[in-house]
């Protein structure tokens, strides 16, 4: 195995996967995370969420003091 092929396999592909209102607070609080450390959710795209709750409209309710946005950057998930 060559250096570059090791360096290559630390990148993964990675799904959050959140259930229920709790799950959905730490999601929203990883892609905070991800603003914080890169300044948008794009920059990081090896990175997928996945929310799931019996209540469709928990979905889209804002569990931050700043809603559903952070630093200028929409966190809210989508359908």
């Amino acid at each position: 195995m060559q250096t570059n092929d090791y360096q290559l396999q630390g990148v993964q592909r990675t799904i959050c996967i959140g259930l229920g209102g709790t799950g959905r607070d730490v999601l929203m609080r990883i892609r905070r995370l991800i603003v914080e450390k890169y300044g948008d959710l794009t920059e990081l795209p090896i990175v997928s969420f996945v929310h799931i709750d019996t209540d469709k409209t928990a979905t889209q309710s804002a569990s931050l003091k700043t809603g559903n946005t952070y630093r200028g950057v929409d966190l809210s998930f989508r359908d």
